[in-house]
């Protein structure tokens, strides 16, 4: 056990840095470093510029953490086959699955945007399952305290992770759509803006500044973007383009 709960999180570890890399490969707009899925340039090494290196970077990432994981579910089935140890493990696999058919998807369709924040959501959910699949294997003996305080707890933990998760894609998506400056002013959205302002958002059935988790005013036309302009909304001053 104490082998397999250092496998446990070394992949975690591995996984961790994964989604460091793919957040690098976002910010710095590499997603295109390799036009091409599962080769790069057509091969499987190629030759190295600066965006190239960072999303094939990403790839190799990847494929350490696909074998670490792969490996990990293989050891807890043959050294242990207690059902808390393999359902975990076996939602990490199916995970892991759905995460290589995105990445291929995100690259050869030219990065959708919902694709990119389903990308990102997988990610995340694989690197709880497997931090969950790690701290189980680093307990053999249940924790103490009543069955009741154990559910409270459960359900505040539950509900803390479930909404760190929407906030995390939410945030995701704003940048995917570059809503992050819409709002020029925190907390509100806009200099000089009232609570009024969120509420007339809402209520106009408008797009949020791509999602309503985030901030209130819609988005506008960007000199970069194809989508049609729309009239500049009250309360969220203009902004020179970018």
């Amino acid at each position: 056990m104490t082998r397999l709960r250092r496998l446990g999180w070394v992949t975690v570890g591995f996984t961790y840095f994964l989604v460091l890399v793919g957040g690098l490969v976002r910010v710095t707009d590499s997603g295109q470093g390799c036009p091409d899925w599962p080769t790069c340039h057509g091969s499987l090494i190629p030759s190295f510029d600066e965006h190239t290196l960072i999303e094939y970077s990403h790839r190799l990432t990847a494929s350490i953490v696909s074998c670490l994981l792969i490996a990990l579910a293989l050891a807890v089935l043959i050294w242990t086959r207690r059902r808390r140890y393999v359902i975990p493990m076996a939602i990490a696999i199916v995970l892991l699955i759905v995460q290589i058919v995105l990445g291929g998807i995100t690259v050869l369709y030219d990065l959708p945007q919902p694709i990119i924040t389903a990308h990102l959501g997988t990610a995340l959910a694989l690197f709880g399952t497997i931090i969950v699949a790690a701290v189980l294997l680093g307990i053999n003996k249940p924790v103490s305290g009543s069955y009741k305080s154990a559910r409270r707890f459960a359900a505040l933990a539950l509900t803390t992770a479930i909404l760190t998760y929407l906030l995390l894609l939410s945030g995701s998506n704003v940048r995917g759509t570059s809503a992050d400056l819409v709002c020029p002013g925190w907390p509100l959205c806009g200099r000089g803006s009232t609570s009024l302002t969120w509420i007339r958002a809402f209520a106009g059935g408008r797009r949020v500044a791509s999602d309503g988790s985030h901030r209130s005013c819609p988005p506008r036309s960007y000199p970069t973007s194809s989508r049609r302009r729309r009239a500049p909304w009250p309360s969220c001053p203009k902004r020179s383009a970018r």
